[in-house]
């Protein structure tokens, strides 16, 4: 077994196993499944999923930027960005 060499290493792993997880979770449910909506004021299966990849980027944007700064917009316009 190989250990990261840094904390950045070791977090772009564990982002890495998280989304092949979502992944794999996604492929297994039936699209019929994709707008279900376990209550009004919850987001649908499909949205939940489309907010984990908004985010996804959003962070790969922001980290690898050479100003990094999760600070530089409000959440929406970073999402935006």
């Amino acid at each position: 077994m190989e250990f990261p060499q840094s904390i950045l290493e070791e977090t772009l792993e564990a982002w890495r196993d998280v989304r092949n997880g979502v992944v794999d979770e996604v492929r297994n449910l039936p699209p019929t499944s994709f707008d279900f909506r376990p209550t009004p004021e919850t987001r649908s299966v499909r949205e939940l999923a489309q907010h984990i990849l908004e985010v996804a980027m959003m962070m790969t944007g922001e980290l690898t930027r050479p100003d990094t700064n999760f600070d530089r917009a409000p959440w929406p316009k970073l999402l935006r960005m």
